[in-house]
């Protein structure tokens, strides 16, 4: 049986990458994968809105993050390549705010949190090791340009 190691930073694969096989677009910039983050925002701030959530009241709580996200978006306009950093800044700050604030606005926000973790540990590593398994095409990785 061959050894199998995990890739620091490695992570799951994009939409795409799962259902589009053969494609002009790069899988980070495919139309289903923005498609489903622009959904999913869109189904957060309409949660956000239907249960009442108080977004000035959450700025003057966490200005540190605010002050982080902003110093990001800032720190964009000195990028060679503005407009995919733009997008990038999007996809790994709003939408993770997004689901984050769905979370805490939950009565029980530390039973929420302890929710979504069990469940993540739940599905996705026995997912991951069947994946590996039995189908090392889609659970193994293979470093590019050396192949180990």
């Amino acid at each position: 049986m061959a050894a199998c190691c995990v890739v620091p930073g490695s992570r799951s694969r994009p939409l795409a990458g799962w259902f589009l096989y053969s494609s002009n677009a790069t899988v980070m910039e495919s139309p289903l994968d923005r498609n489903f983050i622009i959904m999913l925002s869109i189904a957060g701030f309409f949660i956000l809105f239907k249960k009442g959530f108080n977004f000035s009241l959450i700025m003057q709580e966490n200005k540190f993050i605010i002050f982080l996200a902003v110093y990001m978006l800032v720190s964009i306009f000195w990028s060679d390549i503005l407009f995919i950093s733009l997008k990038r800044w999007i996809r790994g700050i709003l939408n993770p705010i997004i689901m984050s604030f769905v979370i805490f606005s939950e009565n029980n926000a530390y039973a929420a949190m302890q929710s979504v973790l069990r469940r993540t540990i739940y599905i996705l590593i026995p997912f991951s090791l069947c994946l590996i398994k039995y189908f090392p095409l889609y659970g193994v990785q293979y470093n590019r340009w050396k192949g180990s």
